[in-house]
């Protein structure tokens, strides 16, 4: 007997069904449908199943994750793109190198970033901006045509003095935005400091490599220190401007029972930190603009999130450091004891002791202050000479906390606490020769002592060998310092 169409089984299959009219237009259109193994009984038991759609919500995250990949690739060290620009011409190179190093001001290794402190820098002063690409541009053509160490190049290293130099010679000279024509001849002296600049970095980077410092600002601020002094004398043609070389930073009680003299303007206590803290990043590069810093803290958050933070609460410090002791608030409100501190404590943190660690930020806030302090007593001491303290403090303080940190544990990684260890080793047993308690003789050394038996009678004998004994001690510590 022939099965009923209700029990004809129907196995698993796809059925296709296509739109004449659709076909006749050239569109398909495909629908599938899948049938229980089991006999149906209604249409209910049809498990029909339709190509799947995205929803609004897996879209919008697709879309999101598109933009967050598109904006990583212009934070940080744009490490991509550097790779691509070493790949181009020598002018593609040098113009990446250029912005860099503008950026490297504040330790932004990132091409976007130095073209936004551009920006900060030309919305305060464009007198200010000309000058410093063009110091910015003669450091960096000085460093490609002397063919110096190629990762310091293209990461900018070299520029960054040149642009410090570019805006503080013509600063403190006459001329200003509104008057280019009163001294237009000083980018000569700008242009020729710059150059001076990259020979003197390399020069102090060489020298200060084995102790683990960097020459930091410390060319920017020995060039312009003697550019002014040589021209504080008789110059004709470069006349200083005297009113720039006497900050308000000096403006000091001459009575110690006497209370600092409040300016004219009265300001309250929340102004005064909110202006100093954003004025003391545009006071890195000797501007007076709450705009202009707030972009340079930008710029600073492109390249790192804790360089940023770690600026922005070092300028606080630095602020509060000095309504702390008194200072006269209109130096406070203008940043100029904040610049200093945001330098420090960004260096320690983001640069030197980048393990993120309570240890490091603790270091960091001791540094501000520290930085704030130094930064009103070297003016004080500068003061004779009429010559402004520049990001000095920076330099001292930063060099101090590094070779201080050197022997905290907590901040060494395991290279250098190998290299602490060999260290504290080969001096335990140069004290050990020196006493005569024991004889040595140094590997990896030109001095081939042979270790003899220790004899009382053998005095001569030490004499002569303590000296070697050191002089191979010295090299061996140079060896190991490379390990």
């Amino acid at each position: 007997m022939a099965p009923t169409p209700h029990e004809i089984p129907t196995p698993n299959a796809n059925v296709v069904a296509e739109d004449e009219n659709d076909l006749e237009s050239g569109h398909r259109v495909t629908s599938r449908v899948s049938f229980s193994p089991h006999p149906a009984t209604s249409i209910e038991d049809v498990d029909i199943e339709f190509p799947h759609e995205e929803t609004d919500e897996t879209s919008d995250n697709k879309t999101q994750s598109k933009i967050r990949n598109v904006v990583r690739q212009f934070m940080g060290n744009m490490t991509t793109f550097q790779d691509y620009v070493g790949e181009q011409n020598i002018l593609i190179q040098i113009l990446d190198a250029w912005a860099r190093g503008i950026g490297q001001v504040v330790f932004a290794n990132n091409p976007i970033s130095g073209v936004i402190i551009t920006i900060g820098i030309f919305i305060s002063s464009s007198y200010s901006g000309v000058y410093m690409l063009a110091g910015a541009l003669a450091s960096t053509l000085m460093a490609f045509a002397l063919s110096l160490h190629t990762t310091m190049l293209k990461d900018g290293i070299y520029g960054f003095n040149g642009a410090l130099i570019g805006i503080a010679v013509p600063l403190f000279h006459f001329g200003s935005e509104n008057d280019w024509a009163a001294m237009p001849h000083v980018i000569a002296p700008v242009v020729f400091l710059s150059l001076m600049s990259t020979l003197i970095t390399e020069a102090l980077a060489q020298s200060l490599l084995r102790s683990g410092l960097s020459p930091l600002t410390a060319p920017f601020n020995l060039v312009t220190w003697t550019w002014l002094l040589c021209v504080s004398g008789n110059s004709a043609f470069f006349p200083l401007d005297g009113t720039m070389l006497q900050p308000a930073l000096q403006a000091q009680p001459t009575e110690l029972s006497a209370a600092p003299s409040l300016p004219a303007k009265q300001y309250d206590a929340e102004e005064i930190i909110f202006a100093g803290c954003f004025k003391g990043a545009s006071q890195v590069f000797l501007q007076d603009n709450v705009y202009t810093g707030a972009l340079i803290l930008f710029a600073m958050f492109l390249h790192s999130r804790i360089a940023f933070i770690s600026a922005l609460l070092g300028s606080c410090l630095g602020t509060c450091t000095a309504l702390a002791i008194g200072a006269p608030l209109q130096t406070v409100e203008s940043g100029l004891w904040g610049y200093n501190s945001l330098l420090t404590f960004a260096a320690l943190v983001t640069i030197f002791f980048p393990k993120q660690k309570l240890i490091s930020w603790i270091l960091g806030v001791f540094s501000a202050v520290t930085a704030a302090i130094v930064t009103g007593s070297l003016n004080a001491f500068l003061k004779p000479v009429a010559m402004p303290a520049f990001t000095f403090p920076f330099v001292v303080v930063t060099w101090m906390f590094i070779l201080s940190g050197k022997g905290i544990d907590g901040l060494l990684d395991d290279r250098e606490r190998r290299i602490q260890r060999r260290r504290t080793r080969l001096s335990t047993t140069f004290a050990q020769v020196r006493g005569g308690k024991r004889h040595w003789t140094p590997r990896n050394t030109r001095h081939g002592y042979h270790n003899t038996k220790h004899n009382a009678n053998a005095s001569n004998h030490h004499s002569n060998h303590n000296t070697g004994i050191l002089h191979g001690y010295l090299q061996v510590l140079a060896v190991q310092s490379k390990v």
